[in-house]
C-alpha cells in the first residue's frame, strides 16, 4: 500500500500534441474541398477531426518524422530509481538506459503515449498498471541519453 505522504515530488504529464504545421496543411486542404466559387468557407464541421488523427507528426529539418508534445497536467509523484543504469552501443552509438518509476494517483487519461517530464529530463512511458483499486497508477518509464 502507498502512503499519500509518499508522493513528494512535482512531475509534469505531457501528451501528444497537434502541430502547427499539420494544422496549416489540414486546413488549407480542408478549405479548397468545402469552399465556394468564391473562396468563402460553407462549413468548419471536419476539421477539427482531421487535425486530431495526424497525432502532432511534423517534419524535421532533415524530414524525419518528429512528435511534438504539450502539457496535459502536473501531479505529484513518488520517485523510484529501478535498478542500475545499463550502458550499450546501439547503432553505433553509446546509450545508457535508466529505468524510473513514478507512482502518481489515478487518472484515466494517463496511457503508454504519454511522456513524463521532470528534473530537467523525458522520460518515455513503457507500461502504466493500477494499484489499489484505481487509487493510484504505477508507470515504468525509461529515460534514454
Amino acid at each position: 500500500m502507498i502512503d499519500p505522504g509518499q508522493l513528494d515530488r512535482r512531475i509534469t504529464l505531457l501528451k501528444l500534441g497537434v502541430s502547427d504545421a499539420n494544422i496549416a496543411e489540414v486546413t488549407s486542404g480542408f478549405t479548397s474541398r468545402v469552399s465556394n466559387d468564391f473562396g468563402e468557407i460553407q462549413s468548419l464541421d471536419c476539421v477539427t477531426d482531421e487535425i486530431e488523427a495526424l497525432g502532432g507528426k511534423e517534419q524535421s529539418s532533415f524530414g524525419e518524422q518528429t512528435r511534438q508534445y504539450t502539457t496535459l497536467t502536473q501531479v505529484w509523484a513518488k520517485v523510484e530509481y529501478k535498478g542500475t543504469p545499463k550502458e550499450g552501443e546501439d547503432t553505433e552509438k553509446l546509450t545508457s538506459i535508466n529505468k524510473v518509476r513514478f507512482t502518481i494517483r489515478y487518472r484515466s487519461d494517463v496511457d503508454a503515449t504519454n511522456k513524463i517530464s521532470w528534473g530537467g529530463k523525458t522520460y518515455e512511458i513503457e507500461g502504466v498498471s493500477l494499484e489499489g483499486r484505481e487509487r493510484y497508477l504505477i508507470i515504468d518509464t525509461v529515460l534514454r541519453d
